[in-house]
């Protein structure tokens, strides 16, 4: 697909968007597979406020692909990235902190956030206290329920929760080392520095299965 090919699919897109006066998730689908095909050419400056509709969308499935996309732009436009980190962050970050979305819907914001600040590094920065003060959070809470409540539930045959709680744990990780290898590359490291022990002892409670609540 050529530069020139792009802006008129993205036209028509927003068209058909328009049209159905909403976001469709085909819709969605075509744009995250035009952002994988030409990469960092990728222009959002059209499509972007749709992309935050769909943030808001209440199918939370329009939530979860556009959280996929901007994953997507991030990864396409590299360090570039920061400049839409205003327009992004602040609705992912309020899908993380609203109990109405579904595990699936906040495992996929949780990556995307891992995805923004690995590219955006140093652009990250001021957005980096109150993310790390939810996934610390969301550590505490996952090792809380494997030690108070798992054991009666798959005792109960609902594995549905162990396989969450897994997932979590393993997004958790890769988040923490999206988030570690941005902030490689920034000058400021103050606040990286400052909650690396809680991330460490979370990381320690995994490897060895134990737990003291702090």
């Amino acid at each position: 697909m050529t530069t020139e090919e792009a802006p008129k699919i993205v036209a028509l897109l927003i068209m058909i968007f328009q049209k159905r006066n909403k976001v469709t998730e085909n819709g969605l689908i075509a744009f995250s597979g035009l952002c994988n095909g030409i990469g960092e050419r990728v222009d959002i400056s059209s499509f972007g406020n749709y992309i935050i509709h769909a943030l808001n969308d209440e199918d939370e499935e329009c939530v979860r692909l556009a959280c996929g996309i901007i994953s997507d732009i991030a990864n396409a436009l590299g360090v570039r990235i920061y400049e839409y980190l205003s327009d992004f962050v602040p609705p992912i970050i309020k899908i993380l902190k609203l109990q109405k979305y579904n595990r699936d819907t906040k495992l996929q914001a949780v990556i995307t956030i891992g995805d923004l600040a690995m590219n955006a590094q140093e652009g990250f920065v001021p957005y980096l206290q109150e993310t790390l003060a939810m996934l610390i959070s969301a550590c505490q809470l996952s090792l809380s329920v494997v030690d108070e409540v798992i054991s009666f539930y798959i005792q109960d045959e609902d594995a549905e929760l162990a396989e969450y709680l897994q997932e979590l744990k393993h997004t958790l990780i890769e988040t923490f080392t999206s988030i570690v290898h941005g902030m490689t590359k920034s000058k400021d490291k103050t606040i990286l520095i400052r909650e690396t022990e809680k991330i460490v002892e979370y990381l320690q409670a995994l490897i060895t299965g134990q737990h003291v609540p702090s």
